[in-house]
């Protein structure tokens, strides 16, 4: 198997900042999980996708694959890896589930390029309020985790920003 099976989880301590981190800005970056190897199968597995007339359905868009353990042993593989997978269930709960699997091949020009919500906004701030409290904690429904399978050293690398605390914005 390409995907790592003896890697471990983050201790308690790393795993508790990590979560706080991620609860205060709504988001987290932790390089260098994945090994090299690991992320060359998941390319050569993602592009095997795109160029497979067998999984035309499994195309949204040209640039998105979705349902990707439908296509590939390595991305099953990846759904258990740790330790992303103890950090989703400290998150979200033992019994959390996979909502989608997707890949999006960001090629210069074809791209999700704009901000926007990931899902629903659960919790709209009311009328006159700015945001939400920050003191308040704000429970977590979904979270998505993106592994980006090339090096992004500048904004022109890659389409992935967060703006830290808009989780709270309520919009």
């Amino acid at each position: 198997t390409p995907i790592r099976t003896d890697a471990t989880p983050f201790s308690d301590d790393q795993t508790d900042a990590i979560l706080a981190d991620f609860r205060r800005d709504g988001y987290r970056l932790i390089p260098g999980v994945l090994q090299p190897d690991e992320v060359a199968a998941l390319r050569a597995a993602a592009d095997r996708v795109f160029d497979d007339p067998r999984f035309a359905d499994n195309l949204y868009a040209p640039y998105i694959a979705v349902r990707l353990f439908e296509t590939d042993p390595v991305f099953e593989e990846i759904l258990t890896r740790e330790p992303i997978i103890t950090l989703l269930e400290r998150l979200l709960g033992a019994d959390c589930h996979l909502v989608a699997q997707n890949f999006v091949r960001n090629d210069p020009g074809t791209a999700i390029d704009t901000f926007h919500v990931d899902d629903t906004l659960f919790f709209p701030v009311g009328e006159g309020m700015e945001r939400h409290d920050p003191r308040v904690p704000m429970p977590v429904f979904l979270a998505t985790v993106q592994i980006p399978l090339t090096d992004i050293e500048a904004d022109e690398y890659g389409p992935t920003q967060f703006v830290p605390g808009s989780h709270a914005s309520g919009r």
